[in-house]
């Protein structure tokens, strides 16, 4: 599509033979340049993983960890990266992934945050990690920052973007989350519509917990599966996230993957 209009432009310039018209097409030659065809090759690139930083700002975090805690989260950042095609991340616009600690966003502490428009994640590094208690918490910060991303590179600014998605609740978007809750982030269908307490605060978080539900830990996507046969809207949300993320990968080199496989294997009546 973008060669055919490529094309047109081209035609409609040189055949005006209009010199006014030669000037704007030399001007519009660079840019044209820089457009390339959607191909795999063009994210064919590793994500770096960035430790021992410090940053200061909106986003603050430092480096205070313990070696063997980042060394434990970088480990099983690997991992989850390589559950997904290779340039995947790179495409949903994660080139980097700072792991720090004592992150926080203004004065609220967090596990992660997005930041699209400088292509990364941030992700907190919690002292005593190590131990692996809290692996399965850390696999789904990782997939649900991700996502955030992601869907800002397939869909644009967030809120704006997805009334096709807010179309399938029944429910309305809470207004009085309790943050605090030991629940807020279990899957546990809490509300029609929604498959933890977490998702229902925006539809951000909503697509995003859908997503960490399909591609984080076994068991968020065991309970996912379990709430989506006898819910239909988290259903229609499953399949909707399958079909965004087919679109936004259509490649053929996905066969081996994980994420190739998971999505195929993934039913929701």
């Amino acid at each position: 599509m973008i060669q055919k209009i490529l094309t047109l432009v081209l035609v409609f310039l040189i055949g005006s033979g209009c010199n006014q018209k030669k000037s704007e097409l030399e001007d519009l030659l660079p840019f044209l340049s820089l457009i390339q065809p959607d191909r795999a090759e063009n994210y064919d690139r590793d994500v770096e993983i960035v430790t021992h930083t410090e940053m200061s700002g909106l986003i603050n975090c430092n480096a205070t960890y313990a070696q063997e805690d980042v060394d434990h989260y970088s480990s099983i950042l690997r991992v989850q990266i390589a559950k997904y095609p290779r340039g995947y991340w790179i495409k949903a616009k994660v080139e980097r992934v700072i792991l720090c600690s004592n992150l926080s966003v203004g004065s609220m502490a967090i596990g992660g945050t997005m930041d699209p428009f400088a292509n990364r994640i941030y992700l907190n590094v919690n002292s005593g990690i190590a131990d692996g208690t809290l692996d399965n918490y850390l696999v789904r910060s990782i997939h649900h920052e991700m996502t955030h991303n992601f869907d800002f590179a397939l869909r644009g600014l967030l809120m704006e973007v997805h009334s096709d998605w807010v179309a399938l609740n029944s429910v309305a978007y809470a207004t009085n989350v309790d943050w605090s809750s030991p629940a807020l982030l279990q899957f546990n269908n809490p509300v029609p519509g929604f498959v933890t307490t977490y998702a229902t605060s925006n539809v951000a978080e909503d697509y995003a917990e859908i997503s960490s539900g399909l591609m984080g830990p076994q068991s968020n996507y065991e309970f996912l599966m379990q709430i989506c046969q006898t819910d239909p809207v988290v259903g229609a949300k499953v399949r909707l996230m399958i079909s965004d993320m087919k679109r936004f990968w259509p490649f053929p080199s996905t066969e081996a993957t994980y994420w190739k496989n998971k999505l195929e294997m993934t039913f929701c009546p």
